[in-house]
């Protein structure tokens, strides 16, 4: 399998894409995606409190275990219930290690869905980044059947340009998001169009896009 090329799982466990019910989305070579769940609350307070999470994506208020465990049922797994996807937990495939978030979601402001992702610092500049987002946006593609994809960044993050650019996307304009930050808007590829592997074109990924109003 090429890396970043989703293996949609099929099974029992009901809502898009074929989910099983222990909540694998999909894998890719080195990477499964998968709905969070409380036991991932440790992990949420991690990410959300890294600084460049903050920086990037900005404070989400989420401090203690407690806060994480609300997060996970009134931000993830209420858009999985909602639209059947969501921001998903990526874990590195050899040990199960938890290494940051990637997915798509619905956000107020946005026309159409919004991928996004985030990686814990150990994780960055080895390639996940991209290897995720390119697994979860051919999964929009050939598992949900979304006609657009947006992608949105803030200015600074230069790393996830790169990352957008080399899965495919293109800056097709700019937006104003809820506070008055204004933010670059990608969108992906017509669906008629080969979705790029990670391997495509150079670099290793990059830290994070901005993504949905809620992970």
């Amino acid at each position: 399998m090429r890396e970043g090329s989703p293996q949609a799982l099929e099974g029992a466990g009901g809502g898009r894409g074929g989910r099983r019910s222990s909540g694998v989305v999909l894998t890719t070579e080195r990477l499964t995606l998968r709905e969070a769940a409380p036991v991932d609350a440790g992990f949420v307070v991690e990410l959300l409190n890294d600084g460049a999470f903050v920086a990037n994506i900005g404070d989400r208020g989420v401090r203690t275990h407690g806060d994480a465990v609300r997060y996970i049922a009134e931000r993830m797994t209420a858009s999985y219930r909602a639209h059947g996807f969501g921001m998903w937990i990526a874990e590195r495939r050899r040990d199960v290690a938890p290494i940051g978030v990637c997915g798509i979601v619905r956000r107020e402001g946005l026309e159409h869905p919004d991928l996004g992702y985030a990686l814990l610092p150990a994780f960055r500049g080895q390639g996940y980044a991209s290897e995720a987002a390119a697994a979860v946006l051919r999964f929009g593609r050939e598992e949900l059947a979304l006609p657009v994809l947006l992608a949105i960044v803030s200015r600074q993050n230069t790393a996830s340009v790169r990352v957008l650019e080399k899965i495919g996307f293109a800056q097709s304009g700019k937006s104003s998001m809820p506070g008055g930050e204004e933010v670059l808007v990608f969108t992906a590829p017509s669906p008629s169009a080969p979705t790029r592997s990670p391997g495509s074109a150079g670099g290793a990924g990059g830290e994070q896009t901005r993504e949905e109003k809620g992970a």
